[in-house]
C-alpha cells in the first residue's frame, strides 16, 4: 500500500513546519541556463546588496561556489573608519570627516531673470 502523500507545510514530531520545495529567504536561486549550457546560482552581495551570479557545470557546483563566494565576501568586508565597533565618543571625537558644503552659486531668480543669491526657499524679490 502506498503512503499518503506529505502536505506542503509539514510540522515535525519536534514542533518544526517545513515547507516543501521552498528554500529559505535570502538564500537566492538556482536554475539551469539553457543558453549557457550551464547551472547559475544568485546571491545577494551582503556588502553592497546586489544581485550577484556564479555558474558552474552542476548544480551541486554552482551551489558549493556561491557559499564560498558569500562567506569569502562576509570575511573580507570592510570595517568602518570608526572600527568594527564605533562608541558615540568615538564619532564625536572623529566629527565629521566630510568637507563642508561648497557655497552655492547665483541663481537666475524665475519671476525677474535677474541672478539672485540664496536658495528659492529665501529668496526676495529681486530689485
Amino acid at each position: 500500500m502506498a503512503r499518503p502523500p506529505r502536505p506542503k507545510r509539514h510540522v515535525g514530531s519536534d514542533g518544526t513546519v517545513t515547507i516543501a520545495g521552498k528554500n529559505p529567504n535570502g538564500s537566492g536561486s538556482t536554475y539551469f541556463h539553457q543558453a549557457k549550457g550551464r547551472w547559475v546560482a544568485t546571491y545577494v552581495d551582503p556588502n553592497t546588496g546586489k544581485r550577484r551570479t556564479v555558474t558552474a557545470a552542476t548544480k551541486g557546483d554552482a551551489e558549493a561556489r556561491r557559499t564560498a563566494k558569500v562567506a569569502e565576501l562576509i570575511a573580507n568586508r570592510p570595517t568602518s573608519v570608526l572600527g568594527p565597533h564605533p562608541t558615540f565618543d568615538a564619532l564625536a571625537a572623529g566629527g565629521s570627516r566630510r568637507p563642508p558644503p561648497a557655497s552655492s552659486a547665483p541663481t537666475r531668480c524665475e519671476a525677474t531673470n535677474r541672478t539672485c543669491a540664496g536658495s528659492p526657499a529665501s529668496w526676495a524679490p529681486c530689485a
